[in-house]
């Protein structure tokens, strides 16, 4: 073991010893970087607070999630706990097993994409702050809670400084151009990231082969190998539901997230149940054996489960009365006369 693993392990020791207190609030703390947390976030701001802006969160999330899946499972890299079990007692507790591969942080990559993003977004001096501290306390709580090395820390926030300024280079050099194709031009723009990182996922793990056993937290592989494959299926279903709904929803619905207080309150609660009915119910409804069969449900499932967040729910809303739509744009055919 390198000596960064190595002077991680004391840190997380220490700060477990000595601050033991501290342990419900860091765990409260890492719950706000987590997937289930922004799967709440991002339906809020796109149904009720503004709409291009869920848009953005959307798939800055969306990507952000496929591609932290891809690098942990690429990577097979070991989490702090592997190493040292007392750790783990100290640590995440029944709640969090952290079955997947340690590198790189999703919390902090998550967080530090979506934050400083909404920073650049609002542009003001104190979000900036805000944005920052909440990262680093972000970072701070998954090294005390002993499921991140340091080095796991600072690849997420690498990773997520990367994917920011792919976001940038696409606002300044590319969406605008986008923006006056054509449906099927712009569906293929929208898929080509997720299925150009599926090809490469699948590529490398060939390569790769079977991952490395002669390691002192071999029996975790097992389950990590699954969950990595469970997670990149999640995060590819979807990317390609957020894609395609939020472009069809362009086209076909075009719903304003205005209105009164208690419609959007409305709208949230009807579109959670409908979300927890697709997200829970697709899941008793699809087969969990043999493990390829379940991978591809899976993704269907979590496809189904985001397109209905970002088309089928604003449809629904639209047709409730619980949200106005901009009118279609007109095609107009200008005449030249003989």
């Amino acid at each position: 073991m390198d000596e960064l693993y190595t002077t991680s392990l004391e840190i997380i020791r220490w700060l477990q010893s000595n601050y033991p207190q501290l342990t419900g609030f860091m765990t409260a703390v890492s719950f706000f970087g987590s997937e289930n947390f922004y799967l709440l976030i991002m339906p809020l701001i796109y149904w009720c607070v503004d709409k291009r802006l869920g848009r953005y969160v959307g798939y800055l999330f969306v990507i952000s999630l496929l591609i932290n899946a891809e690098l942990k499972h690429l990577i097979r890299a070991p989490r702090p706990f592997w190493h040292d079990p007392t750790i783990a007692a100290h640590g995440s507790g029944e709640q969090e097993i952290a079955h997947q591969y340690g590198f790189p942080s999703g919390h902090t990559q998550n967080t530090a994409v979506l934050l400083l993003f909404f920073a650049s977004w609002v542009q003001k001096g104190w979000v900036w702050a805000a944005a920052i501290s909440a990262t680093g306390l972000m970072m701070l709580s998954r090294l005390y809670l002993g499921l991140h090395f340091l080095r796991d820390l600072a690849g997420g926030l690498l990773v997520a400084f990367i994917i920011l300024l792919f976001y940038w280079i696409w606002k300044r050099f590319i969406v605008s151009r986008v923006r006056k194709q054509i449906l099927g031009q712009r569906l293929l723009w929208a898929t080509i990231p997720p299925t150009l990182l599926l090809i490469i996922y699948a590529a490398a793990l060939y390569l790769l082969g079977e991952p490395e056993t002669a390691v002192s937290w071999n029996s975790f592989i097992p389950a990590a190998e699954l969950e990595g494959a469970k997670t990149f299926a999640l995060a590819f279903g979807a990317f390609f539901g957020w894609a395609i709904g939020t472009l069809f929803e362009a086209r076909d619905v075009r719903f304003q997230s205005g209105r009164v207080w208690w419609q959007r309150v409305l709208r949230f609660i009807i579109g959670i149940i409908g979300m927890l009915l697709f997200w829970r119910g697709l899941a008793l409804l699809f087969p969990t054996e043999p493990t390829w069969l379940m991978l591809i449900f899976r993704t269907v499932r979590y496809f189904f489960t985001v397109f209905w967040v970002a088309y089928l729910a604003p449809m629904l809303f639209v047709r409730l009365n619980l949200a106005d739509a901009d009118p279609k744009p007109e095609i107009s055919i200008k005449s030249w006369g003989v």
